[in-house]
């Protein structure tokens, strides 16, 4: 049986046994970027049923039973990218996408389904670097730290939402880390009844979208310092392109006028 990795997504290494030469390739592609040498901690499998489908299993966790390869792909990974999050040792970690140019990181911070993804591809497209999409980490003194996990489409087919993931150093250059954060495009949050008129609303609103791993202090100190230094653009769930590259030309213009004021 074929055996792939092993991968790291954050402090999550692993590897995934397979019993059909096609998965495991599909498999080894999709976490190409997550590759990674040495050890590894936990065992997955991805195993062809009596009904032509696909079970899934960490260990002795059956994660899906009976699905197609896009749905074995995405339970694999979605649990993988979760038991990351749980690993993380970073000050915080905020459900959101950064992208790198010029040596300064723009944080697209959201819930699912706002742009986030969308975003972050078009920038890719543009020349921007990849850092991460879906869980940005955050270092004590505010950097974005790379990780490189696969991003997340989701697609309708059939009149089914189906998500698919998406090696992103076919898309664009992958940056490495950390990277110090220009500014903070905070999308859809409308949704969430939350205000924003404020600083400290803005904050709230952070906090709200932060994962809940490591020193709740730690997360609220570091997304407070930001805060105060840098700007929180507010902008509609799946903004214009218009209004998307007005908001990032903005807060990477004020962190150069940042950096040339230190």
């Amino acid at each position: 049986m074929p055996t792939v990795g092993p991968f790291a997504m954050i402090n999550h290494r692993f590897v995934v046994d397979c019993d059909d030469d096609a998965v495991a390739d599909r498999l080894s592609a999709t976490l190409g970027d997550v590759t990674t040498d040495g050890g590894w901690d936990v065992r997955y499998a991805v195993i062809s049923d009596d009904e032509a489908g696909w079970d899934v299993r960490r260990d002795d966790v059956v994660l899906a039973l009976g699905v197609d390869v896009d749905r074995a792909v995405d339970a694999l990974c979605t649990e993988a990218n979760r038991l990351g999050v749980d690993s993380s040792d970073a000050a915080g970690v905020l459900h959101a996408g950064a992208v790198v140019r010029d040596g300064h990181a723009v944080v697209v911070v959201g819930e699912s389904g706002v742009g986030k993804t969308t975003l972050v591809t078009r920038l890719l497209a543009d020349g921007w670097g990849y850092l991460t999409d879906e869980a940005v980490q955050l270092t004590a003194d505010g950097q974005v730290l790379a990780y490189p996990k696969p991003l997340v489409h989701k697609v309708e087919e059939e009149g089914i939402l189906v998500r698919r993931h998406t090696l992103a150093s076919t898309l664009g250059t992958l940056a490495t880390g950390p990277v110090p954060v220009a500014g903070i495009l905070l999308l859809g949050v409308d949704q969430l009844g939350l205000a924003t008129d404020t600083p400290g609303q803005r904050m709230v609103a952070l906090c709200k979208l932060a994962f809940d791993v490591g020193p709740a202090r730690a997360c609220v100190d570091v997304l407070a310092a930001l805060v105060e230094r840098l700007d929180v653009t507010v902008l509609p769930a799946r903004p214009a392109q218009d209004v998307a590259d007005r908001a990032i030309a903005h807060v990477m213009e004020a962190a150069a006028g940042y950096r040339r004021g230190r």
